[in-house]
């Protein structure tokens, strides 16, 4: 999407488990929104539309969706109709990795030659895809994909809940039963604090070498390194290197690129492992779970 950068405009990144925001006013910092994903279509375009008029003013806002790339063109139409029915005007939609390669060239100034291939690796909470654009001469174009259900940051709590209830079981015996096979609704809710938990020491892992995870009951934390981190996600996190060398080798195409996005991505081991195995250097935005929302408002 070309716009006049003195403009307000918005990206939106549609059909995963949350709706970004990327909204952007003229010269100002641009700002991100997450809405959860199972907000109905109808409110979440109302949450556009007033994001839109509020960074607007009295010029016009562009809007861009980006948006899976499984979508088909009725799909991707229907979006386009209730955009306009909400109020939004025209809409351009385009393809999460395409709006990810946007973001890699004119968000972030890398350079990607004409008929070059960059390799997007969107390591989101429940999946792990990886596709190959090639820059063309007016857009990018889709020339291999992959991806698994198997990897993504849930199955790394689930892998470390599993860690720490094996390391800690004989502190509290009876704690550890009853979230490892939760009985009521408080085990329920004590098992999902508990990972809640988990998940945010392993982001804070992501920026330094160690982090604590709190019990939801009693006064006592736990703690993660990043080592421990590492080792049980490794085996994870080579099936998503193996998806990337396929992607690559079925494209057969020059690869110069490799942009890292969705959340889970900031896990350093991913970056390691896919520079070791491709011979790449990987790039990662300073909110990689923005990226196709931020190549969507470009």
């Amino acid at each position: 999407m070309q716009h006049n950068p003195a403009m307000a405009a918005i990206g939106v990144e549609l059909g995963g488990p949350n709706v970004t925001l990327s909204i952007r006013r003229g010269d100002q910092e641009t700002e991100i929104r997450c809405l959860d994903g199972e907000t109905a279509l109808e409110a979440v375009l109302g949450r556009v539309r007033d994001a839109r008029d509020e960074a607007a003013g009295a010029v016009p806002a562009a809007v861009g969706f980006a948006v899976p790339a499984s979508w088909g063109a009725a799909r991707r139409q229907e979006r386009v109709y209730l955009a306009g029915e909400a109020g939004l005007g025209e809409v351009e939609v385009m393809a999460g990795p395409e709006a990810a390669a946007v973001c890699y060239v004119e968000g972030l100034g890398r350079e990607l030659e004409t008929g070059a291939g960059l390799v997007v690796c969107d390591l989101g909470a429940n999946t792990f895809d990886v596709t190959v654009v090639v820059r063309g001469e007016d857009e990018f174009q889709h020339r291999a994909s992959a991806g698994t259900a198997a990897v993504g940051g849930r199955e790394f709590d689930q892998l470390l809940f599993a860690y720490l209830s094996g390391r800690y079981r004989d502190t509290d015996p009876d704690f550890w039963d009853r979230v490892d096979s939760p009985g009521t609704a408080e085990d329920e809710a004590l098992r999902a604090a508990l990972l809640a938990e988990i998940r945010n020491a392993r982001e804070l892992i992501s920026k330094r070498p160690r982090a604590g995870v709190p019990l939801p009951i009693g006064e006592r934390d736990l703690h993660l390194t990043r080592d421990e981190l590492e080792s049980c996600i490794a085996e994870l996190v080579d099936q998503a290197a193996d998806l990337a060398v396929a992607a690559i080798a079925e494209a057969d195409t020059a690869v110069t690129g490799l942009i890292l996005v969705g959340g889970a991505s900031r896990t350093p081991l991913l970056a390691t492992a896919l520079a070791a195995r491709t011979g790449l250097d990987p790039v990662l935005p300073a909110f990689p779970e923005a990226a196709a929302a931020d190549g969507a408002r470009l």
